[in-house]
């Protein structure tokens, strides 16, 4: 139930990170600071937040940022969320998804995604692109999360990206889970 509501909270304060600064502030600001303190209280001694795997770290990075923190200086025993991320470098950079929210908690906290713990985090994005499909990963999350992390990073799009997201498109307009 504690990782449930985690992630829902994760999930509206990433909404946020989509709203012009403008609209969040204002009678919200007492709202964003509570969660924020949430969710530092949620951090565990290595720098990390619970949840199914280390990517739920790079999710929180973005709620605190979304929120005007600094996940560079969330400190838990020491470690940040960063160092934890760094830490966990070769599980993140194992599916193109992982990858992709990397990237994205990095561009948040300030840190360059093409040396970050020894690693081009950008390139294994790009990399994991099937030339036939345009398809990044193998749904349509890790998908999202790797166009976003390329223009995050001002990387061109590739045509074919955009040409599998809108087949992917239901009939409704919206996209399946």
């Amino acid at each position: 139930m504690r990782t449930l509501r985690f992630a829902i909270v994760l999930v509206v304060l990433l909404s946020v990170l989509f709203i012009p600064a403008a609209q969040a502030a204002g009678p919200y600001d007492d709202l964003a600071l509570g969660a924020l303190a949430w969710i530092a209280g949620q951090q565990q001694p290595d720098g990390s937040f619970p949840g199914f795997s280390p990517v739920m770290t790079a999710d929180a990075v973005y709620a605190i940022c979304a929120v005007g923190g600094d996940p560079n200086g969330l400190l838990q025993g020491g470690n940040s969320p960063i160092s934890y991320l760094a830490a966990n470098a070769a599980t993140l950079a194992a599916n193109p998804g992982s990858a992709a929210k990397t990237v994205l908690a990095l561009v948040c906290a300030g840190h360059d995604p093409r040396t970050f713990a020894g690693r081009d985090w950008v390139g294994v994005v790009e990399q994991a692109a099937v030339p036939a499909t345009g398809q990044y990963g193998y749904d349509l999350t890790s998908h999202t999360f790797a166009v976003f992390a390329l223009a995050a990073t001002g990387r061109p799009i590739p045509s074919a990206a955009v040409s599998w997201l809108r087949q992917a498109q239901t009939p409704e307009g919206g996209w399946s889970w």
